[in-house]
């Protein structure tokens, strides 16, 4: 049985123990390398990745399935990455260390050592300094595109703020987001050549 039906069947179960064992051992690598990138930082990363999990642990009972379950978990990292960022002081009192939680046994403690292939070679470290200039929605739109080849539905599921009070339709969204990607991608190379990491080729 594939991975995600496995943990919708276990869900609806109610054995969520189990569901979030497969969880983490199946996505937290990954999830954890796309926090790296975003915030190159491990003891940041650790505790965005902790804050992450009890999101996770908290939310599978309810999720509908209505996104894919990658889709959801990117949603939730972003939204932690997002309370690091913008509220710390709140996020840090909020925080419960995992040693201390009851899930803390559930979550793969390789995760957070398995990075190891995000540094492997000086360019993927210069791209990752040059990358670190732009916003922080800018890195992850790269990284979930490029990086992570997902889908512009998905992309367009884990970026648009749910909070937010603009109502924009998913059609439009994916359009702003396509515009937007192109002008990253010409300002991520603009910054690459002046680093030295390209060369400025006139393809004209």
């Amino acid at each position: 049985m594939e991975p995600d039906k496995q943990i919708q069947s276990l869900q609806q179960d109610g054995n969520l123990q189990r569901a979030l064992f497969i969880i983490f051992n199946q996505y937290g690598s990954e999830l954890y390398g796309f926090i790296i990138n975003c915030i190159g930082d491990i003891d940041a990363a650790d505790e965005i990745y902790s804050d992450m999990s009890e999101d996770v642990c908290r939310g599978l009972l309810n999720f509908q399935w209505r996104s894919s379950l990658r889709t959801w978990l990117y949603a939730l990292t972003r939204n932690s990455l997002y309370r690091y960022k913008l509220n710390l002081m709140h996020r840090k009192n909020r925080f419960v260390p995992l040693s201390r939680a009851p899930i803390s046994d559930l979550i793969c403690p390789n995760n957070r050592t398995s990075t190891a292939d995000y540094q492997k070679t000086h360019n993927k470290l210069h791209a990752r300094q040059i990358r670190k200039k732009l916003p922080l929605d800018d890195q992850m739109l790269l990284i979930l595109k490029i990086d992570r080849n997902l889908s512009w539905q998905e992309i367009v599921q884990i970026m648009l703020d749910k909070s937010s009070s603009e109502v924009i339709p998913g059609k439009y969204f994916e359009q702003r987001l396509r515009k937007r990607f192109q002008r990253i991608k010409h300002k991520f190379r603009q910054l690459a050549i002046q680093e030295g990491l390209i060369e400025d080729i006139d393809c004209e």
